[in-house]
């Protein structure tokens, strides 16, 4: 078995009568950064810094101004984990939303990932 540094649970995705809630590792950062992409900014009780500016900027022109916002929101969401360093980020403009790609490193075990996310009137969804 592998050592397992972070551990953790999530009921997201599951197919009905699944019973696999465990998270590790790089999987548990991809959910933890994947929750607060997928909260508003100021939506969450008692913590509002918490979550992106992205679904204000959602419908707006994606202008340098609007893409650096993005970005350095980006970069202080994911600044905020303490076992993630941010390596790259690019956001493009698709039909109907945005996509924010992220380069990152996995700081227990030195193992890059990526994380693609879909912005788009419904929700945020990853590749």
């Amino acid at each position: 078995m592998a050592n397992r540094t972070f551990f953790g649970y999530s009921t997201y995705g599951l197919l009905p009568g699944s019973k696999k809630f465990k998270l590790y590792d790089i999987e548990l950062v991809k959910r933890d950064l994947l929750n607060q992409f997928n909260t508003p900014k100021g939506a969450r009780v008692m913590l509002p810094l918490y979550g992106t500016i992205i679904w204000n900027k959602l419908f707006e022109p994606l202008t340098a101004a609007n893409e650096e916002l993005i970005i350095n929101d980006v970069i202080l969401i994911v600044n905020s984990d303490p076992r993630v360093s941010l390596q790259n980020v690019l956001v493009t403009e698709v039909a109907y939303g945005l996509t924010v790609s992220i380069t990152a490193l996995y700081i227990p075990n030195n193992m890059p990932f990526s994380l693609s996310v879909d912005f788009n009137n419904k929700s945020a969804t990853r590749d």
